[in-house]
């Protein structure tokens, strides 16, 4: 947590986050509970906490289905430090996925269009297989983007590659390549399954990675 704050240059602004927490909680997060069924009512106070200050903060964030998948895993990682799990979950929505928000409420059409180019540069073969079988980048890029990575990581992994992320936060179109980079990790799988159901389905679960490999 101290070399991520570190790396993102966090201002450490508690007098700010505390006059978002004065506003009081959101309603859109108000039955968080059933949307989320986290047991620990800890961590589920400092989930809506930080779910219901980032809607006061900007008013698209509380129109923003995918959000809590945004925020949940910095939430676990900084446990009950709050505003730590705050100013590193905005530091991720402005510089790594600001861009996402301009053609809301529909998918960054333009970011999953380079996805598809920078996968055409280095793989046609299986951009062609892809498209051969009508998925496209809605189907697997975007999926893995609104999760931030997190139902095709284990938590050890997820944080190494947010290490690689934050260690060159010079650099946030690596979120687009680290989805070319998953399907080509995993070409061999893909281009041997039986049916897009069954490509989507890899995609869309944990499979065994090297990171160090994966990273490089």
């Amino acid at each position: 947590m101290t070399v991520w704050k570190y790396l993102l240059d966090l201002p450490g602004n508690n007098s700010a986050y505390q006059a978002l927490c004065d506003r009081g909680l959101h309603p859109r997060y108000s039955d968080l509970e059933r949307q989320w069924p986290v047991r620990d009512q800890r961590v589920l106070r400092n989930f809506r906490k930080i779910l219901s200050n980032l809607s006061h903060w900007s008013k698209v964030f509380s129109d923003l289905p995918y959000l809590p998948y945004l925020v949940f895993p910095f939430v676990m990682v900084y446990k009950s430090d709050t505003l730590g799990a705050f100013e590193t979950t905005m530091s991720v929505l402005v510089h790594w996925c600001g861009d996402w928000f301009e053609t809301y409420p529909h998918p960054p059409i333009p970011q999953l269009a380079a996805v598809e180019r920078i996968l055409e540069h280095h793989d046609s073969e299986l951009l062609d297989d892809l498209k051969s079988r009508a998925i496209d980048s809605r189907q697997y890029a975007w999926q893995m983007m609104r999760t931030l990575f997190t139902q095709v990581l284990t938590e050890d992994e997820w944080l190494i590659l947010f290490d690689h992320f934050f260690l060159h936060s010079d650099s946030p179109t690596l979120i687009l390549v680290t989805i070319v980079t998953y399907l080509h990790y995993f070409r061999s799988s893909i281009l041997s399954a039986k049916s897009s159901d069954d490509v989507l389905a890899l995609l869309r679960r944990q499979n065994p990675i090297q990171m160090d490999d994966f990273i490089k």
